[in-house]
């Protein structure tokens, strides 16, 4: 299985890991499942409110009808990243787990080194398109303008 995990970019147009999800699962015949976690610690990090989460609704809702017009169907599951992902790969083995570079605040990072550890001991293969000129991850803050430029320009 391919599964895009949608998380802040809620979009389907220039979707870079939207469209890597779609062209792999055409490639090898494989099932494709798009997935937004509402994740209850997130909702609890200072920098969220209710205009945001009034915000979201009405993007999930659509994202839900634009993915329906390509036959994709939105799974919106409630928990911990990890615990949700664990669920879907016990039921349907991913092969491949796609999502953006998220850039966004310091609990999501930890999140995604979670996740990222999570995939390495399932040995499935996440795939992060960078989504803009920022980039996670890296060893040394010094080279960030050198990443940005090779990005944006």
């Amino acid at each position: 299985m391919q599964l895009i995990w949608f998380k802040r970019d809620l979009r389907t147009v220039d979707h870079a890991a939207l469209q890597g999800a779609i062209s792999r699962a055409q490639a090898r015949n494989d099932p494709l499942l798009a997935l937004y976690i509402l994740e209850p610690e997130l909702w609890r990090q200072p920098d969220m409110s209710g205009r945001h989460y009034a915000f979201l609704t009405e993007c999930l809702r659509d994202l839900y009808r634009s993915l329906k017009t390509q036959g994709i169907t939105l799974s919106v599951k409630t928990g911990p990243a990890v615990k949700i992902l664990s669920g879907i790969h016990n039921k349907h083995s991913i092969n491949a787990l796609w999502s953006h570079q998220e850039t966004w605040n310091g609990w999501t990072y930890k999140r995604d080194l979670e996740v990222k550890k999570w995939c390495q001991a399932q040995s499935i293969d996440w795939r992060e398109p960078q989504q803009f000129g920022v980039v996670r991850r890296l060893s040394s803050r010094n080279l960030w303008a050198r990443e940005w430029h090779k990005t944006m320009l």
